[in-house]
């Protein structure tokens, strides 16, 4: 029986989301209350989060199934995330 990727997308997705909004808050060097900003931008972003962690214990699986379309998808996916700090 095949296995999807979705747990594991979501997850990367979650990651994203954390990332860029980190690189945000770091932008000046420091942490500072003009970050709260961000803070309420990562709350509105909870389901995306949410849905991250959800399947979490599902992503071994899916990793031990993943054929060559899904890996070029948790591929690109994680270029996305590498881009962050490259812009």
């Amino acid at each position: 029986m095949s296995v999807s990727i979705k747990e594991s997308l979501e997850a990367l997705e979650a990651v994203k989301v954390l990332l860029q909004d980190l690189k945000k808050v770091l932008a000046d060097g420091k942490i500072s209350i003009g970050d709260v900003g961000v803070i309420f931008d990562l709350l509105k972003q909870f389901p995306v989060l949410n849905a991250g962690v959800q399947g979490a214990d599902q992503i071994l699986p899916e990793l031990k199934d993943v054929d060559s379309g899904e890996a070029e998808q948790l591929m690109a996916k994680a270029l996305e995330i590498a881009a962050i700090f490259k812009a």
